[in-house]
């Protein structure tokens, strides 16, 4: 059993369908994907970055053909550089740190997918097909 999430955003040119296969209650885990339509809006798109907190991500696909991918969470490890700081007010600047790292209203994003450039180099407006697996 499964069950799928269809939405369309209307302020960009996204359509996605989220995919769940399984919640494990006991790890506190859900298996599944997504799927994404990306109809690009600039020529030569060859980077995606997407917002995926908390997501271990196995497998990019782009249009049936595997793309290579970054994943960077910075909120997991929010204070893993200094040991020494153990207060709310350091926590807190630390936070507000990795949260402005991935911060997508400047371009940024936890995951970045290369597109294939037997894609991008085509330039013909073509809709992109992406799907990602994850827990």
């Amino acid at each position: 059993m499964h069950w799928t999430l269809l939405t369309l955003d209307t302020s960009s040119s996204l359509w996605r369908a989220v995919c769940i296969n399984n919640i494990n209650f006991q790890r506190k885990s859900v298996i599944g994907f997504v799927e994404l339509t990306i109809f690009p809006t600039v020529v030569n798109l060859n980077r995606i970055k997407l917002n995926s907190k908390q997501c271990r991500i196995y497998r990019v696909r782009v249009n049936d053909l595997e793309a290579p991918f970054i994943y960077n969470d910075p909120t997991l490890e929010v204070c893993h550089h200094e040991s020494k700081q153990r207060n709310l007010n350091y926590f807190s600047s630390a936070y507000t740190a990795a949260v402005s790292a991935v911060d997508p209203d400047a371009g940024h994003g936890e995951l970045v997918i290369k597109v294939p450039s037997e894609l991008w180099k085509q330039g013909d407006g073509e809709k992109f097909k992406e799907q990602k697996h994850m827990m």
